[in-house]
């Protein structure tokens, strides 16, 4: 069970009050990373060998920190119904789903388009166009149909 999930069980709260309980433990949570990117970044100002990785670390959890939105709920994609909607709308870009990371997105992308991947609902290889965007709650693929030779004449 997540600290969230705790925090809800042990505070059975309507829905209004849930989510005004669920954005005050974003803005704790955003504060202690911020606090943290600032230790990081004290510390790797003073320099030595782990420089290059709290570097790294203090702009991840600085971007992290700003970043901060309430997770929605994730659903499932029904790619296979995605696939047929795209097939009857050709040339259309449709949005396929939502992702909580760029690297999933970019997987399911490279899928769509016809990469090595256990989805079978986008083939043939190139009948389908694919590309990531960011969106408030992560990264959004969408896809379009151009047909089986990959649009080509």
């Amino acid at each position: 069970m997540s600290a969230r999930a705790s925090i809800h069980a042990m505070f059975p709260l309507d829905e209004a009050a849930t989510a005004e309980l669920d954005t005050r433990l974003d803005a704790l949570v955003a504060e202690e990373l911020r606090a943290a990117a600032a230790d990081l970044e004290l510390r790797a100002r003073s320099g030595g060998s782990r420089q290059r990785g709290l570097t790294f670390a203090r702009a991840l959890l600085r971007a992290r920190a700003d970043g901060i939105t309430p997770t929605a709920p994730r659903r499932n994609i029904r790619h296979r119904e995605v696939a047929e909607a795209l097939r009857a709308r050709p040339g259309e870009w449709e949005a396929v789903g939502d992702y909580g990371c760029q690297q999933s997105a970019n997987g399911i992308a490279r899928t769509i388009r016809g990469g090595p991947g256990p989805i079978v609902a986008y083939q043939p290889a190139g009948a389908f166009h694919a590309y990531t965007e960011r969106c408030g709650d992560g990264v959004r693929v969408y896809a379009r149909y151009v047909g089986a030779d990959g649009g080509g004449a």
